[in-house]
């Protein structure tokens, strides 16, 4: 083995017939597109050129005949014909090849570098190869027609490519008006769409005072005849004298369908062969059967993909750069760890690391098609677009959906039935069975039950949300303690992220503010506004964005120092750690699918790259027959760089060997490619177990068939054929999308976020519809807010692939138990044998969110323009307009935000200034596709609809309609129509009742612009809290703050007493407070405070229990215990409430808290505060449409700030009338996994210690549910045969009609209010970080809650992800350590008398007993009967001492007051059977409690 070796990678090469016949399209066919190259005349910086998009769409109407009409699509089409003349353009039939580029070369990397600062992190994209030989190869030449052609044509025809070749239509002359640069020219005979490409170039020197102006004139891309091209560009990557190229990155185009598009790469990555035999007489051969090679390579060794980088530790080495580039050696790619099984000469030349290395390193692509038949009269025998054409305008197999996935399902799930007889049908059906572990698996939660309820959460696009740092853990310290913080550190950490938040905001507003200079220079470019208008604004921007800058640099700097982030010192023990708040999100564009069209890319594209060295190319048996010697001699040898000279004579000879090698043995890519392989997921690679010291074996170096040569490709059918045999088959690639939609809005009022069920195997789900008795047809069949708007869409290679990985790792992870609950084995057997032939394409409707905010996606011109070496960003001369405030400061303060362009002037309003306006702040309505097309790279077009001319007073059931699959999230509702038909509830009735089929989506509310539900627990603020400014606030601090790592949320705990039906409250400590159980007049009997427990210490109200347990949250906690004791019709529903919801949980407690499982005692619950919010990423948006009429209805009246804080969450029709709030609906009672228990309402003016309404609480489980009434039977019943009736009162249960337990329904959710915190102060300057904090914590609806500690809270909005919340676990271990069950028994008749009280002994708050009572000898602790009871110990009152008694106030929700009448003691319990014995007397009759002892279980 050589030591230089060139790495050669495979490339997949395709051949694309173009005859009359192909053109001919016609009904149930491809229609092929005419050649609509990028119009690079927009780019210039005038009214009357510029255009928000340089790509027309692709119009296939032209091309369609009319009915009757004579004209085929040939004549039509002017890609085969002159329409001008009419005449047929020869040298444009032929074979069209093209080369698909690597997916190497579309990865870009950002530079880290000092010296790249100026690139703004924008990624540097590597050089394509530039230099592509073309080898034509007649195997027959009888097959050669006409034959007087095989006196011409010769067996072996090559051609040079030079993509970087650059020219232009004109250039500059001199005096005498001679071109100075001839060879720069165009000649005047080339042909603007074949032979060359349009392209954006801003390398050539001449052009930098006028790069705009020019680009409608420059053009890259030559083809040669190999025999007579000559290299001019020097090897070492200077600039070529003799002529222009450019430094071609294919994926640093502005035209995103530059690299894969033949028609706009013509001579850059693809050619014609247009079989011309005699130029001059302008023949051409009409049947040829031919293969072709394509061997591509840099000119500029510096700009080799291979070149190896000097880096700080030295030079690269070949593995590194492999490894950088995913590239694995062909035939060692299920290697773990390949260095050790290669060759040894292979593994040498990888550790090569050395300058000599770099330049030795060299790449050369190479690709092949074999038996391509040309036939000018015929189109080839299989045209794959034909059948996906009548397979899509036929049966239309579109669905849409939220992701592809989603989309996927809706699509599965309707032809279940359909397909059920075939593979495809069968696997569509398993599918829909397996849909909810694989909404499990998508969305990364355990349970499938949760995944289907939580799928709202993976279908909107996510933005950072923000940092954020918490107390840092040291030590053995887990995340299950209470963070432990010196108050000082407290305090910093409080500082900390409030400058972090503040950074955060001021750098979103920043992004925006630059954005708004974007569009402002746009309007100025484009004459839609004056300039004068325009000049004020970006006076104002400018200031703006510069105290933004500062204010996140000086929030940075401070974050920094308060962080303790030390470059120099990187293992330095820190305080804080890191981490981030929820992100914002956004509803993604919808999603389209076509279920049974083929992607193009190939099964392996994702995979790692499969390369070769020259030492494992095939060689032939036999040497060179005469022809192709002479080919090397005098291409190859005379016209090729040296390096690659032999390189390339052996690959063209294993391209003449292969041409007949079709056995297995030579298929050489046997196994089918799998993502999860590769990566070790699923069949990994393990390397054999060596001893130590053992000698490993290597294998010798052997060939390596090429990638391609394999039978990975499906024909029509599904069957498998070889990837670089022709097939007598026309290609398909699907490139891109085109679509067209008209949309309809539907006013706010009309929808409601209710519970729905869609299927019968799922439970309710929170989502937006249509109110009931809403007829939309009636209402919107003629709105004015109806518009259409269009986008296209990139077909990328990852969604079959992500389908295919989902799965696998389904069926691999998943128990089998699990599965046959859903998929019998011999289904997932069929599943995975056939999962490929389930074919579809997947995009999103890119631009539908954008089109209804006024804001166009496309390829436009930029101020901006970026250096292709350096990567710097400069800013265009040509594009300052000094009269609209733009120059140079102004130009370079938008950066990089230049995506979008406004609408300006170009569109026209709805109906006028004074109509609806075309944007919309939030998106509510009906959409249905007006247009669809899917195009392939070679211009194939199949069409959904029917691009036929329709004349615009033609009948509606004469024009063409769609009629796609739906998921449930776009699913419209249905109406029973006055004949009993069930139709769909649509803005445009049915054709037909007897066939209510739906062409309309239904875009459910959603946020036109990123937010999201904040959720914090929330305690009562400190007024005197510590504050970063020294002058006094001017306004009192918000009373709801959101609570900090260190802070408890709980302020109390209730318990449900079965065994005495009562109500046990605890304060949060755990210590005991109070009781109350069934009886009495007013149906509830309050036990003294504390009872049984001793006193605390401090029992005035502000030392309750322990630490913690201060005045505000005993006093919250002493009110509802009073309202629950006196308020009558009171504590039985709201018992009956807390039993329904620990019944219905499904979370279990920590096994350390089993007692709590106990039949006799209920579940903890924990009393909490929680606080939501509804904040946005930036200021609401405004239309950017000029012109525009008002928006009837906003996101909020004015930005939040201390003087105008909102509307709150509570009902104002008035405000809803102009703008929006969002209901959301809290916890959920059919989903076992939420915690929500019920909530309380916030007073209108929240003191300390009265904070809640308590006269309601809003539950799932009130008197409307199952579980409540069984709960409510349960206690009458027992109450009833405990007591009689007629002799007691409270026997009877007493239940008033006014109950403070109230369902939560749409009509009494919160409805959160959007707000947006401005980082700016109204007279342009910073708002402080104190300042930023009060209005965050004053954003707050905050309520009282009850809920289940060991779940989460969840809040459901239908315009937002689920948003969760759990108690952290350290704010209930402690307090359950303490808490005790307990309960009152009585009188129990004992043989034997209790011991005398002993002081040591008295039962003390937050001590439990221990398990094993201590007894003196001879005792004898309290008998009773059960052979459990030695778990629990005998809590036994003893009189107290010398204590005048003074009666307690049931009222007093302070607490304390008045002396003990009892003292307690814990007494062992003997258990005793049920023997009669009948022991001497004196019986002693006992009453007391028994608790549940230290350490016990259930």
């Amino acid at each position: 083995m050589s030591a230089t070796q060139n790495v050669l990678l495979p490339v997949k090469l395709d051949a694309f017939i173009l005859n009359d016949v192909v053109c001919q399209g016609g009904p149930g066919k491809a229609k092929i597109a005419p050649i609509s190259q990028p119009n690079y005349t927009f780019l210039r910086l005038q009214d009357s050129y510029i255009q928000s998009d340089i790509l027309d769409d692709v119009d296939i109407h032209t091309i369609a005949a009319s009915p009757g009409s004579n004209q085929t699509g040939a004549d039509l089409n002017s890609r085969i014909t002159d329409l001008g003349s009419g005449k047929r353009r020869p040298a444009r039939r032929g074979v069209y090849l093209h080369w698909t580029i690597p997916r190497i070369y579309r990865s870009g990397v950002t530079s880290t570098k000092d010296r790249d600062k100026d690139s703004r992190g924008l990624p540097d994209f590597p050089e394509s190869p530039t230099r592509w030989l073309v080898v034509r190869h007649v195997h027959d030449m009888d097959t050669v027609q006409p034959k007087d052609a095989r006196d011409f044509l010769k067996p072996i025809t090559a051609w040079i490519v030079e993509s970087d070749r650059c020219r232009t239509l004109d250039g500059p002359r001199d005096d005498e008006e001679k071109l100075v640069n001839p060879t720069d020219v165009l000649d005047e005979d080339a042909d603007l769409q074949v032979d060359v490409s349009p392209f954006v170039s801003t390398s050539t020197p001449t052009q930098k005072e006028s790069i705009l102006e020019k680009q409608a004139e420059i053009f890259i891309g030559d083809k040669k005849d190999a025999e007579s091209w000559k290299e001019t560009a020097p090897a070492n990557g200077t600039t070529d004298t003799a002529k222009a190229r450019i430094n071609l990155q294919p994926m640093g185009s502005s035209n995103e369908l530059f690299p894969d598009y033949q028609p706009h790469c013509s001579n850059v990555f693809s050619l014609v062969d247009n079989f011309c035999y005699n130029d001059k007489k302008g023949l051409y051969a009409s049947a040829v059967k031919c293969s072709y090679s394509v061997i591509g390579w840099n000119s500029k060794a510096p700009s080799d993909i291979m070149a190896l980088k000097n880096t700080k530790t030295g030079w690269q080495t070949r593995q590194q750069r492999f490894q950088e580039l995913n590239i694995k050696i062909k035939g060692f790619q299920k290697m773990a760890e390949p260095m050790v099984e290669y060759p040894q000469e292979i593994a040498d030349w990888f550790a090569a690391s050395t300058e000599a290395a770099q330049a030795e390193t060299r790449t050369i692509c190479h690709g092949a098609m074999y038996d391509v038949s040309w036939d000018s009269g015929k189109a080839p025998d299989n045209v794959q677009a034909d059948h996906y054409a009548k397979l899509l305008e036929g049966q239309q197999p579109v669905a849409i959906g939220t992701t592809p996935m989603d989309a996927l399902m809706a699509y599965a799930g309707a032809h279940e039935k359909v397909d059920s007889g075939t593979d495809k049908g069968q696997v569509e059906a398993a599918l829909k069975r397996l849909e909810a572990i694989l909404l499990s698996r998508d969305d990364g939660v355990e349970s499938h039950v949760q995944a289907s309820d939580l799928m709202y959460n993976w279908n909107f696009a996510r933005f950072d949300g923000g940092d954020q740092y918490h107390a840092a853990a040291s030590g053995d310290k887990t995340t299950d303690e209470k963070p432990a913080l010196p108050k000082e550190k407290q305090d910093v950490l409080l500082e900390l992220n409030r400058y972090c938040r503040l950074r955060d905001t001021a750098a979103r507003r920043l992004k925006r503010a630059r954005l708004a200079i974007f569009s402002k220079w746009w309007l100025a470019v484009t004459k839609a506004q004056g300039d004068d208008d325009i000049s004020r604004e970006v006076d104002r921007l400018v200031g703006e964005i510069g105290v933004l800058k500062k204010t996140v640099k000086d929030c940075q700097e401070i974050v920094i120092d308060k962080s303790g982030d030390d470059p120099n010192h990187p293992d330095k023990v820190k305080d804080f750690e890191p981490g981030v708040h929820p992100p914002f999100t956004q509803q993604r564009d919808p999603t389209l699918l076509v279920g049974g069209v083929r992607s193009g890319w190939e099964v392996d594209y994702l995979l790692s790259l499969l390369a070769r060295l020259d030492c494992q190319i095939i060689k032939p048996g036999s040497g060179d027959d005469e022809l192709w010697a002479a080919f090397f001699r005098n291409v190859v040898d005379g016209k090729l760089p040296r390096w690659m000279q032999e390189s390339t004579k052996s690959l063209l000879r294993e391209f003449v060997l292969l041409h007949t090698r079709r056995q297995d043995s030579d298929d050489g890519h046997p196994d089918k490619p799998s993502l999860l392989s590769e990566r070790g997921l699923i069949e990994g690679s393990i390397l054999p177990f060596r001893e130590l010291g053992e000698i490993v074996i290597r294998p010798p170096l052997k060939p390596e068939i090429p990638l391609f040569h394999d039978r990975l490709g499906r024909n029509i059918d599904g069957n498998k054929i070889w990837r670089d045999d022709w097939n007598g088959t026309q290609p398909w690639f699907p490139l891109f999308l085109q679509w067209e939609a008209q949309y309809t809005h539907v006013e706010h009022s009309d929808w409601e976020l209710s519970d729905s069920k869609w299927w019968h195997s799922e439970g309710v789900k929170t989502h937006y519809g249509i109110k009931s008795g809403v007829d939309l047809a009636q209402r919107y069949s003629q709105s004015t807010e109806r518009r259409s708007f269009s986008g296209r869409i990139l077909i990328l290679p990852q969604p079959s692939l992500s389908l295919e990985t989902k799965i696998t790792q389904l069926l691999f992870d998943t128990l089998p138990s699990q599965l046959n609950e859903h998929l019998p084995q011999a289904e997932r057997d069929k599943l995975v044998e056939n999962l490929s032939k389930l074919q579809f394409l997947s995009a999103p409707l890119s631009g539908f969110n954008s089109h209804l905010q006024t804001v166009e996606q496309g390829n436009h011109v930029k101020p901006s323009i970026r250096d292709p070496v350096s990567g710097t960003m400069d800013f265009l001369k040509e594009a300052q307009r000094p009269n609209a405030g733009f120059k140079d400061p102004q130009l370079a303060s938008m950066g990089i935000e230049t995506d979008v362009t406004p609408y300006g002037a170009a569109k026209k309003s709805i109906s006028g200034p004074k109509g609806p306006s075309s944007f919309k702040p939030v998106i509510h309505g009906q959409f249905r596709l007006s247009s669809f097309n899917v195009v392939d790279k070679f211009g194939q077009v199949i069409h959904l609809l029917d691009p036929t001319p329709v004349p615009d007073d033609a009948p509606p059931d004469k024009m063409p309609r769609a009629w796609p699959c739906l998921s449930d999230w776009y699913a419209p509702g249905v109406k029973i129509t006055s004949k009993g038909h069930l139709l769909p509830n649509t803005v445009q009735d049915a054709l037909d009742e007897k066939d209510p089929r739906c062409e309309f989506v239904q875009v459910p509310p959603q946020i036109n612009q990123s937010a999201r539900i904040n959720a914090c627990w929330a305690i009562p603020a400190e007024q005197t809290i510590k504050t970063n400014t020294k002058r006094e606030p001017k306004f009192p601090k918000p009373f709801w703050r959101a609570a900090q790592d260190w802070d408890s949320p709980i302020w109390g705990w209730v318990v449900v007493n079965y065994a005495n039906y009562g109500l046990q409250f605890f304060l949060p400590s755990g210590a005991f407070y109070r009781e109350v159980r069934l009886g009495g007049p007013n149906g509830a009997l309050l036990s003294p405070d504390w009872l049984p427990f001793q006193d605390p210490d401090n029992p005035d109200g502000t030392e309750r229990g322990g630490s913690g347990d201060g005045g505000t949250v005993s006093r919250q906690l002493a009110r509802l215990v009073h309202e629950v004791a006196t308020t009558k019709g009171y504590l039985q529903p709201f018992m009956a409430m807390l039993s329904a919801a620990t019944a219905s949980t499904g979370t279990v407690a920590p096994s350390a808290y089993s007692e709590f499982k106990s039949a006799l005692i209920g579940k903890p619950l924990a009393l909490t505060n929680i606080g939501w919010s509804l904040e946005l990423a930036i200021p609401q948006q405004e239309s950017q449409l000029i012109g525009d009429g008002p928006v009837v209805k906003k996101l909020y009246k004015s930005t939040a700030t201390r003087t105008t804080p909102g509307p709150g969450c509570e009902p104002d029709a008035t405000y809803d009338a102009a703008y929006y709030r969002f209901p959301v609906k809290l916890g959920d009672r059919e989903r076992g996994f939420d915690g929500l228990v019920g909530y309380f309402k916030p007073l209108p003016h929240p003191k300390e210690g009265d904070a809640l309404d308590l006269n309601s609480i809003y539950t799932h489980f009130s008197p409307r549910t199952v579980l409540f009434d069984a709960e409510l039977n349960k206690m009458s019943s027992t109450l009833v045969s405990n007591k009689t009736a007629e002799n007691d009162p409270s026997s009877t249960l007493v239940m008033s009609k006014d109950s403070p337990v109230v369902q939560i329904s749409p009509a009494n959710y919160p409805r959160l209010p959007p707000h947006y915190i401005d980082p700016l102060t109204s007279d342009g300057g910073p708002i402080s970080s104190d300042e930023y904090d009060d209005i965050t914590n004053e954003q707050l609806c905050v309520f009282g809650a009850i809920v289940d500690p060991f779940s989460p809270v969840h809040a459901y909005s239908g315009i937002l992800p689920v948003q969760e919340l759990v108690l952290p676990n350290w704010t209930w271990q402690s307090a359950m350590d303490k808490m005790s069950a307990f309960f009152h028994i009585g009188p129990v008749l004992v043989t034997n008398d209790v011991p005398d009280f002993v002081e040591s002994k008295r039962l003390v708050q937050g001590q439990l007993p221990p398990k094993l009572v201590s007894k003196e000898k001879g005792e004898t602790g309290v008998l009773l009967p059960g052979g459990a009871l030695g778990q629990w110990t005998w809590l036994q009152p003893y009189m107290e001492d010398g204590t005048t008694i003074v009666e307690k106030d049931a009222n007093n929700i302070d607490g304390g007051g008045g002396g003990r009448l009892e003292k307690f003691m814990p007494v062992a319990v003997d258990p005793v059977d049920e023997v009669s014995r009948l022991e001497r007397g004196p019986y002693t009759a006992l009453e007391g409690y028994l608790q549940m002892a230290s350490g016990a279980v259930d």
